[in-house]
């Protein structure tokens, strides 16, 4: 069996603005069991999340921030909710929703975990501690999980961007500290490095 995961930072204001429905048309037309989204600012109420419910034809489970909110949509034929952690709006800085499933026809050793998050943006050392919390969580069941969301930071493996085009801002939160206008940037893998010392793939 083979699960599609989708993961997509729709943005604050994307219902103010009017862009949900085209974002939700485009992750049905993927076909994924399992959504993993951030920024889902106006999912604050039961009727908002029975709306988007409709529009992804999925459940979907809504973590409390003090930011932006991040939710979880998941095939229910194909996936069965056992457990879930949405309290988590002081654990890190925008919180990050959990939720532990059962698969329709696998008979699993441990029940498999799927964590939406959302990492510190303002500081790579930030955002390494916030992987190590939840981290911690996607063990919470014996150690079949995903974390997928919107992680701010430079993976492992992926060449360098032009930094001179960044943002001085993001070049302090996502590089490595400099100590002369001649040094050159480098990305601060921590994030990346923290996640894959986890036993985490693909990061």
């Amino acid at each position: 069996m083979k699960l599609r995961i989708v993961t997509q930072n729709v943005e604050a204001g994307a219902a103010a603005q009017n862009r949900w429905a085209a974002l939700a048309a485009a992750i049905n037309d993927l076909q994924p069991q399992l959504v993993m989204l951030q920024e889902v600012d106006w999912l604050t109420n039961p009727s908002a999340i029975r709306a988007a419910e409709w529009d992804l034809g999925m459940r979907l489970l809504v973590a409390k921030s003090r930011h932006m909110p991040t939710a979880i949509a998941w095939d229910s034929d194909r996936l069965t909710l056992r457990d879930s952690h949405t309290d988590t709006q002081h654990k890190t800085w925008h919180g990050y929703c959990l939720a532990s499933f059962d698969l329709t026809g696998i008979d699993l050793p441990c029940q498999f975990v799927a964590i939406s998050a959302h990492l510190n943006p303002s500081s790579a050392a930030a955002a390494a501690i916030e992987a190590q919390i939840i981290g911690t969580r996607a063990y919470r069941h014996d150690g079949l999980g995903v974390i997928a969301g919107d992680v701010n930071h430079p993976p492992l493996d992926d060449p360098e961007p032009d930094w001179t085009t960044i943002q001085p801002y993001n070049r302090m939160a996502r590089c490595l500290p400099i100590t002369s206008p001649d040094d050159p940037w480098r990305a601060n893998t921590i994030v990346g490095q923290t996640l894959y010392s986890g036993g985490f793939t693909d990061v």
